[in-house]
C-alpha cells in the first residue's frame, strides 16, 4: 500500500536519505561502498546481462565488489590519482559498470561517452576533460581518434589481441588483489563529467558531485518504486548521464540490473520481461509504444512528457 503524495512531502527527510546510504552527517563518504560493497554478503545477484546471442552472465554483489576492487587497484598502478579523469567509451557489458565503480572507489571522476559519437567528438571530450585513461571494449575500439593522450585499456575480444600500445582490461585486473579500501569523498566533491550532445555548439561539461546519490534516491524509492526484491531492466545507455545515474542508484538500492547488450526490439522487449521475470522497467517512450503495440496493458505504463530532458524517460511497470 503506497503512501499519499502529500504524506511522503510532508515527512520527507534528508537524514533519512543518508541513512538509507550509510552515510553520516558531514562526513566523507564512500560511492563504492554504498552501491555496491554494502550488498557483498550473501550471493545476491547485482547483474544479469544478456549478450546479444542470448546467453546470460550472472554477477554477484560480491563478484561486481571483486572486479570494481582489482579495477581500482589497476587505476592506482598506472598512476591515476583521487581527481583524475578515467573516461569510458563503452557499450552496455559488465565491464561497464566494473570500470564505472571502479573509478569511484579510486575517487577518480568518471567521464561516459555515448558510443555513438564519432571521433572528432570523442578526441574533443578526452582533451578537453584531460582524460588520463580511456577504458573501452574492442566492439566500439575503431572509433577511439589517433594519437589521444590518455592510456587505453581496452576489453579485447576473446581471440584477439589488443592493438599495439593498448592494455587488455581482462589481464591487467587479473594481476590485482581483490582488496580495496575505498578513498573516501566529500559529497561536494566531483564524481563524475557528462557532457551534452553539442548540437547547439561546443559540448559542454556538467560536474555530477559526490551526492548524486543522494539527490537521485528520492527517485529511485518513490519515481521507480524500486526495492530489493526487485528485477530492474534500465534499457538506457550509460554512456549517457541517465543511464549512469539510474544504473548505479538501483544498484544501491540492493536490486537485481538485467543489461541487455543489443539494442531492444519489440519482440526482444517481451522475451526479456518474460525469461527475467522484469518487475521494472525503465525505457523510452519509443520502447515502450513498442511494447503496448505488443500487448503490454498502457495500465502498466507511466509516461513522462515529452519535453522531458532525460534520454531515457519512461517507467514501465510488467504485470
Amino acid at each position: 500500500m503506497h503512501e499519499p503524495y502529500q504524506d511522503v512531502a510532508r515527512s520527507f527527510d534528508w537524514a533519512k536519505v543518508h541513512d538509507a546510504l550509510g552515510w553520516a552527517a558531514r562526513e566523507k563518504v564512500s560511492l563504492g561502498t554504498a552501491i555496491v560493497d554494502r550488498h557483498a554478503a550473501g550471493g545476491r545477484v547485482a547483474l544479469i546481462w544478456v549478450g546479444r546471442d542470448g546467453t546470460a552472465r550472472r554477477l554477484s554483489y560480491r563478484e561486481l565488489s571483486d572486479a570494481s576492487n582489482r579495477f581500482a587497484n589497476m587505476l592506482r598502478r598506472l598512476g591515476v590519482r583521487p581527481g583524475a579523469r578515467v573516461a569510458g567509451l563503452m557499450p552496455r557489458v559488465p565491464e561497464t559498470l566494473i570500470a564505472m565503480i571502479g573509478a569511484l572507489k579510486l575517487g577518480a571522476i568518471y567521464v561516459p561517452i555515448f558510443t555513438g559519437f564519432g571521433s572528432d567528438a570523442i578526441r574533443f571530450r578526452l582533451a578537453h576533460c584531460g582524460a588520463e585513461v580511456l577504458v573501452t571494449h574492442h566492439e566500439v575500439r575503431g572509433q577511439v581518434p589517433a594519437a589521444v593522450d590518455a592510456r587505453i585499456v581496452c576489453v579485447a575480444g576473446r581471440e584477439q589481441k589488443p592493438e599495439a600500445g593498448d592494455l587488455d582490461l581482462r589481464l591487467e585486473i587479473g594481476r590485482e588483489t581483490a582488496h580495496f579500501h575505498c578513498v573516501l569523498r566529500y559529497r561536494d566533491d566531483p564524481a563524475a563529467i557528462i557532457y551534452t550532445s553539442g548540437s547547439t555548439g561546443p559540448p559542454k561539461g556538467g560536474t555530477i558531485a559526490v551526492n548524486f546519490l543522494a539527490a537521485v534516491w528520492p527517485y529511485i524509492v518513490y519515481g521507480l518504486d524500486l526495492r530489493r526484491e526487485d528485477v530492474f531492466w534500465p534499457t538506457g545507455d550509460p554512456g549517457w548521464g541517465y543511464g549512469f545515474v539510474c544504473y548505479l542508484g538501483a544498484l544501491a538500492a540492493g536490486g537485481t540490473i538485467v543489461c541487455v547488450q543489443a539494442n531492444p526490439t519489440p519482440e526482444s522487449c517481451l522475451s526479456i520481461l518474460a525469461r527475467y521475470q522484469i518487475t521494472r522497467n525503465l525505457s523510452t517512450p519509443t520502447s515502450s509504444s513498442f511494447s503496448v503495440a505488443f500487448g503490454i496493458s498502457r495500465q502498466w505504463i507511466i509516461s513522462a512528457p515529452p519535453s522531458m530532458p532525460c534520454p531515457s524517460a519512461t517507467t514501465m511497470r510488467s504485470p
